[in-house]
């Protein structure tokens, strides 16, 4: 919803017009923007399984324009999302439920530009609690975009039954946070080990909207 005032081409004297348009997921977490704001702080919870990471999907949208025209935002996601899908090998149905599940070595906080509308983090890594799904076996996680270097530490895995064993898997190469894009982590647990593998998938563009400009 547009909450500022009448914008008219007039005003602009023909110059170029560059519009960065930001959707906040909740009202609760819009910050105090002026107009001489040119960055913001975006933190991300280290629990996503009490926190809804759906709250915290900050999306963009950045168009200009030369003429007097409608405008459509067309907003897509500026974090990167992690899922992980988990099987099991030599282990029960029972044996898997409940098991805890934590993702290591991520920045989770970061500085939004307001001229790109692109995310840089800030702050020190943390290890962030993923939200479950339905079925126990599959996880996910909101994070800033960022790299991940070769045998980096991503992810512990401790079933109830085996506290004190916990399976724990780096990557095997340097992995990639991408702005917009999903991490797909699909893991093996083996009672002899663990096994890990990834993908990079789209990850699907948020709404479109529209505003005029008279």
């Amino acid at each position: 919803t547009w909450s500022g005032p009448t914008l008219y081409w007039d005003n602009f004297q023909g110059q170029p017009l560059n519009i960065i348009a930001i959707y906040y997921p909740t009202q609760d977490l819009i910050q105090n923007i002026t107009g001489s704001t040119t960055a913001f702080n975006w933190n991300l919870p280290v629990n996503q399984q009490q926190n809804s990471y759906n709250d915290y999907d900050l999306l963009t949208s950045h168009v200009t324009l030369s003429t007097p025209q409608y405008v459509n935002f067309v907003f897509s996601h500026i974090l990167s999302k992690v899922r992980i899908e988990i099987t099991g090998e030599g282990f029960t149905t029972e044996e898997l439920t409940g098991m805890t599940v934590a993702l290591n070595n991520l920045s989770i906080d970061g500085t939004v530009s307001m001229t790109s509308g692109a995310v840089s983090t800030i702050g020190s890594i943390k290890t962030v609690t993923p939200r479950t799904d339905v079925d126990g076996l599959r996880y996910s996680a909101l994070v800033m975009p960022q790299a991940f270097a070769q045998n980096t530490p991503i992810l512990t895995i401790t079933l109830k039954d085996y506290p004190a064993t916990p399976f724990t898997a780096s990557v095997s190469t340097n992995l990639p946070f991408v702005a917009g894009k999903e991490n797909v982590l699909r893991v093996t647990l083996r009672k002899t080990g663990i096994q890990l593998s990834a993908t990079l998938e789209d990850w699907s563009d948020g709404n479109e909207g529209e505003i005029i400009i008279q």
